[in-house]
C-alpha cells in the first residue's frame, strides 16, 4: 500500500475511532453510513482548500457577507422592525398585534413592496438592482394586467432571514431574541429612514402592519422610498449607515492586531471599522485602476501600494487582506488542479490507483504544454518566472487569473508562496505566521515542495492526488458533522473513482471574488464612492469626509 493509501486508511480511523465503530476498510458507499445523510445539492467549493479564507474574511470585514448585496436592506429591515416595535410596546399590544398580522407575515408583505417598488423604480433604466429577494415572482405580477398586486414573493427565504446575521453582528437586531427586537442603538438607525415617502403605507407602517394587496397606481409614487438601488444622499438615513458602520463614537481597541480568531470576535466593532477606513483608502490608492473581482486583488498585491501617512494599523489591514488576495491565487490553481483531476477519473470509470492516477495527471500536463522542453522543466525555473516576470507584474497577473492552463494553475500556486513568503519577510507581522499555517489545506504544508528539485509535472501529480485526499477527508468531516454528503470521489479497493452519483457533478474554479467587492458595492450604494465607465472608483465628498473624520477619531 502507498504512503498515501495509507493517508485514507488514516481518514477512516480517525472518522469510526470518533463515532465509536468497528472497523471496515471499504468505501464510503459499501460502509452504509453515508447513507441517512442528505445528498448535498450543490457543491460549492468541494475541494475545501477555500475555508480559510473564507473564515479568516468574515473576521477581517464583519457585518455583511458575500450574499448580502444590498446595504438598503439594512435600513429599511430596521425601520420595519423599529415601526412594528412601536406599535406594540405593552405584551397586550404585541399579542393583538400577532393575531392582526403575524411577525412572519408583515417582514413577507414588506419584502414584497420592496422588490415591486425596486423593479418599477428601474422600469425605464435598463432593469432593477442586483440581489433583490423575490424579484422573479414581483416581475410577473408587475407585468400582469391586475389592478391590485398581492404583496407575497413566494420565495422561501426572506430577505429578513439572510440580512439577519449581518444584522446581528452590526449589534442592529437582537438575535437572541425570536422576534429580533432592535437594540437601544439602533433605534436612531429605524427612525432615519424617512416614512413620510412612504406615501399611503406610512399610516400603516407606524401601526405595525401592511396590507395584502397594492394598487398598480401607488407603485410610481412610493417607489423610490422603498428601492434598494442607493441610499439617499445627505439623508439621515446615509449619516446613521455611516455611524453603524464605521463605528462611529467608539474607541479602536486593537492592542495586538490579528493576533487569534477570539481577539477578532471579541473586538468585531474595531475591526468593522478598520476596514470600512481601509477600503476607503484602497479606493484612494486606485488611481484610475479598475477594482472589482482580480482586479482588486492585482491592486493589492502590487507593493509599491502602502498605506502611509495614515494609521498605523492600516498597514497592517493592508498585509492581512494581501494574504487574502495571495490565498485567492492559491485557490484558483488549486481548484484548476482538482477540476482537472476529477475529469481525469470521470474518464475511468473503475477508477485509477495511486501510480496510475499520478500517471494519467502527468500525462496530462505535459500534453498541455505547446514546448516538448517544458517535460524538463523544473519547479524552481516555476519560482525564478514568478520572481522576474509576475511578481509585481499587474499585466501578467490578470493574465494568470483568466487563464486555464495546467502550467499557470501551478504558477498561481507558487505565486501565492512566493508573495507571502516576501511579505513575512518584509513586515515581520506575527499575524502572517499563524495565517501560514492557516487550516484546512495551509500554506506550510505546501511550500515544502519549492524546495525540492523535482520536475513541474511531478509537482503537477503530486498536488493533484493531494486536492483528492483533502476533499475526501474535509468532506468525512463534514458529514461527520451533521453536514450534507458532499463527496465526490471514493477511495476504492485502493483506488480513486467517482461515486456513481456525482457525475454529473461539475467543479468550478475559485473565481477573485471576496467580501471587499461586497464592500465596494455598498460604497457606491452609500454615496461613499463612484465609479467610471471603465469601474474605475473615486472617492465622493462624503466618502472623503469620513476618512477625516476617521483619521480624527482615532489620530
Amino acid at each position: 500500500m502507498c504512503k498515501n493509501s495509507f493517508y485514507i486508511l488514516g481518514v477512516y480511523l480517525w472518522y469510526h475511532s470518533r463515532n465509536g465503530k468497528g472497523i471496515n476498510i471499504m468505501s464510503a458507499n459499501m460502509i452504509g453510513w453515508t447513507g441517512p445523510i442528505v445528498s448535498a445539492r450543490t457543491h460549492i467549493d468541494p475541494s475545501g482548500v477555500q475555508q480559510a479564507s473564507t473564515n479568516f474574511q468574515a473576521l477581517l470585514l464583519p457585518g455583511m457577507s458575500t450574499v448580502t448585496q444590498r446595504l438598503r436592506y439594512i435600513s429599511l429591515l430596521t425601520a420595519a422592525r423599529f415601526y412594528r416595535m412601536k406599535a406594540a410596546k405593552t405584551e397586550e399590544e404585541q399579542i393583538r398585534l400577532e393575531q392582526q398580522l403575524t411577525f412572519d407575515e408583515y417582514f413577507h408583505r414588506f419584502e414584497a413592496l420592496v422588490a415591486i417598488c425596486s423593479i418599477h423604480h428601474h422600469l425605464q433604466s435598463g432593469g432593477a438592482p442586483s440581489g433583490i429577494v423575490g424579484v422573479q415572482t414581483m416581475k410577473v405580477q408587475l407585468q400582469s394586467q391586475d389592478r391590485k398586486i398581492e404583496l407575497k414573493t413566494e420565495v422561501q427565504k426572506l430577505a429578513h432571514s439572510i440580512y439577519r446575521g449581518t444584522l446581528g453582528n452590526l449589534h442592529i437586531f437582537d438575535t437572541s431574541e425570536s422576534t429580533d427586537p432592535l437594540f437601544e442603538d439602533a433605534i436612531s438607525l429605524g427612525k432615519a429612514w424617512d416614512i413620510e415617502q412612504a406615501g399611503s403605507f406610512s399610516s400603516e407602517l407606524k401601526e405595525g402592519v401592511l396590507p395584502k394587496y397594492i394598487d398598480r397606481g401607488d407603485i410610481g409614487k412610493i417607489d423610490e422610498a422603498f428601492c434598494l438601488c442607493s441610499i439617499p444622499d445627505n439623508s439621515p438615513e446615509q449619516a446613521e449607515l455611516i455611524r453603524v458602520l464605521f463605528a462611529q463614537g467608539r474607541p479602536l481597541q486593537l492592542s495586538s492586531p490579528f493576533a487569534s480568531d477570539n481577539e477578532m470576535i471579541k473586538h468585531t466593532t474595531s475591526y468593522r471599522s478598520l476596514a470600512w477606513r481601509f477600503v476607503l483608502e484602497l479606493i484612494n490608492h486606485s488611481q484610475g485602476q479598475p477594482l472589482g473581482n482580480y482586479l482588486t486583488l492585482v491592486n493589492l498585491l502590487d507593493s509599491h501600494v502602502a498605506m502611509v501617512n495614515r494609521h498605523p494599523v492600516l498597514n497592517d489591514e493592508m498585509i492581512a487582506w494581501r494574504w487574502v488576495a495571495a490565498r485567492t491565487f492559491f485557490e484558483r490553481g488549486w481548484t484548476g488542479v482538482f477540476q482537472k483531476s476529477i475529469e481525469i477519473l470521470k474518464q475511468k470509470y473503475f477508477g485509477l490507483d495511486a501510480d496510475e492516477f499520478t500517471d494519467q495527471m502527468r500525462r496530462f500536463y505535459l500534453g498541455q504544454q505547446d514546448d516538448e522542453t517544458q517535460e524538463n522543466e523544473t519547479v524552481e525555473s516555476l519560482w525564478q518566472e514568478i520572481e522576474e516576470n509576475i511578481y509585481n507584474n499587474r499585466d501578467r497577473l490578470k493574465e494568470l487569473s483568466k487563464s486555464e492552463q495546467p502550467r499557470d494553475y501551478l504558477l498561481c500556486i507558487l505565486f501565492a508562496l512566493y508573495t507571502t513568503k516576501r511579505d513575512q519577510e518584509a513586515h515581520h507581522s506575527s499575524f502572517l505566521g499563524r495565517l501560514w499555517s492557516a487550516n484546512p489545506i495551509p500554506f506550510s504544508n505546501e511550500t515544502l515542495k519549492v524546495g525540492q528539485k523535482h520536475k513541474a509535472c511531478e509537482m503537477w501529480s503530486e498536488i493533484a492526488e493531494k486536492s483528492l485526499m483533502e476533499h475526501f477527508s474535509i468532506s468525512l468531516r463534514k458529514m461527520s458533522d451533521g453536514n450534507p454528503d458532499s463527496l465526490i470521489v471514493d477511495f476504492d479497493a485502493g483506488k480513486w473513482r467517482i461515486r456513481d452519483r456525482a457525475f454529473d457533478t461539475q467543479i468550478a474554479l475559485a473565481d477573485g471574488s471576496t467580501r471587499l467587492d461586497v464592500a465596494l458595492s455598498w460604497a457606491l450604494q452609500l454615496g461613499l464612492a463612484k465609479k467610471s465607465s471603465t469601474s474605475a472608483f473615486e472617492l465622493t465628498p462624503t466618502g472623503r469626509q469620513c476618512c477625516i473624520d476617521w483619521d480624527h477619531d482615532h489620530q
